[in-house]
């Protein structure tokens, strides 16, 4: 699923994400967000995956977010790869399943 400029402008982005995205090669949702994991740019990869999750994926999302941070004691940047991970594989299931309502 390819996320377009038009989307990210509708979703009220900010001027460096948009020419970020700009600069990718790919513009699908998952190579984005792998991107900017590994970039370590976790605050944008957050706002892409609550931007294109349907309200129930962000809900499993956030719930899974808040549980690991009450529950774990290793580190924040470990906790933010663990939850971009879950991300991704929502992100999957909403392609698989194609019901994010994006062109």
């Amino acid at each position: 699923m390819k996320i377009t400029l038009k989307f990210l402008k509708e979703k009220d982005a900010c001027d460096e994400g948009l020419n970020w995205y700009r600069k990718q090669e790919s513009k699908e949702v998952m190579d984005l967000l792998k991107a900017l994991i590994k970039q370590k740019q976790h605050v944008w990869a957050e706002w892409l995956m609550r931007n294109a999750f349907n309200p129930d994926q962000f809900i499993r999302y956030r719930d899974y977010d808040s549980k690991l941070l009450r529950t774990t004691i290793y580190s924040h940047a470990y906790i933010r790869d663990l939850v971009m991970q879950y991300g991704l594989s929502l992100i999957k299931e909403g392609i698989h399943e194609n019901n994010f309502g994006l062109s």
